[in-house]
């Protein structure tokens, strides 16, 4: 997730952060996470708004990120079990490249997504967001319930 505009408090986990532009995040499965923006004016300045990708780790197959090649992506995806957040030095290449999917299809698309993983693995400045120790407490009958509600 990129925030473009806006500020507010992001709570991931256990941890309770501020946000505003530029926060570049990467959350794993089943992190609770929940972004509370200030109010922005009547005329929608200083609204939050950002850039999200959504995908699953097994996307590309079940064994895809076991290759020799991309144990630095595999590496990342499992530190973001805890949420990560990256500093100014990723922002503006990745803050491009997830402008530019926006624009792609396809393939191309894909190795878009491919290409900031790539440069996420290579942070050398990632701030864990939740502590070691965060264990989700995960209710087990609230997808049931959110399915009965969307099915009526």
């Amino acid at each position: 997730m990129l925030v473009l505009s806006g500020t507010g408090q992001r709570f991931v986990g256990d941890s309770i952060e501020p946000f505003g532009p530029g926060d570049l995040v990467l959350l794993g499965s089943n992190l609770p996470h929940y972004w509370h923006s200030e109010p922005g004016d009547a005329d929608g300045g200083d609204a939050a708004h950002s850039l999200v990708i959504l995908f699953r780790r097994d996307f590309l197959g079940e064994h895809f990120f076991e290759a020799p090649e991309l144990v630095p992506i595999s590496r990342l995806l499992d530190r973001s079990a805890r949420g990560v957040r990256f500093g100014a030095a990723e922002y503006g290449p990745v803050a491009d490249a997830m402008k530019r999917l926006l624009k792609l299809t396809g393939p191309d698309r894909l190795w878009g997504v491919l290409d900031i993983l790539t440069r996420l693995a290579r942070s050398e400045t990632p701030h864990y967001l939740s502590s070691r120790g965060f264990v989700p407490q995960l209710d087990p009958h609230a997808g049931e319930r959110i399915q009965r509600v969307y099915d009526h």
